[in-house]
């Protein structure tokens, strides 16, 4: 069975956030339209080494890639150790994506994958 995220009452609304935290979702509606453009995270400019325009590739970079200066982009199950959850939340790093964050409920969404153990679905 597929786990859920916490549901979350979105700002300003009774409105709850129940998007599944798997992979697939994060990839094609978060990363992949924010991060694996073509001045960032695609193929053709592979920024530190980083390739999200696609599902697989985004899946090798965040997961498993050895560790750049950064550190583990991702550590299954542990988002406090996951240096992306840092450059999302812009905590002691610059924030991604660079030209606006993520809405925080799509933060919490890519935490919670983690925290399930960051599984390609």
């Amino acid at each position: 069975m597929k786990r859920l995220a916490p549901a979350l009452v979105l700002a300003g609304s009774s409105t709850t956030d129940e998007r599944s935290a798997q992979w697939s979702l994060n990839s094609t509606t978060l990363i992949q339209p924010r991060c694996g453009t073509a001045g960032c995270h695609s193929e053709l400019a592979k920024t530190k080494g980083v390739v999200l325009d696609s599902r697989d590739a985004g899946y090798r970079s965040l997961v498993t890639a050895p560790p750049d200066g950064y550190g583990e982009y991702v550590v299954p199950t542990d988002p406090d150790r996951s240096a992306l959850m840092f450059l999302l939340r812009g905590i002691e790093v610059k924030r991604m994506p660079p030209d606006g964050p993520l809405p925080s409920a799509d933060i919490d969404l890519i935490e919670q994958w983690i925290a399930d153990g960051a599984k390609d679905d």
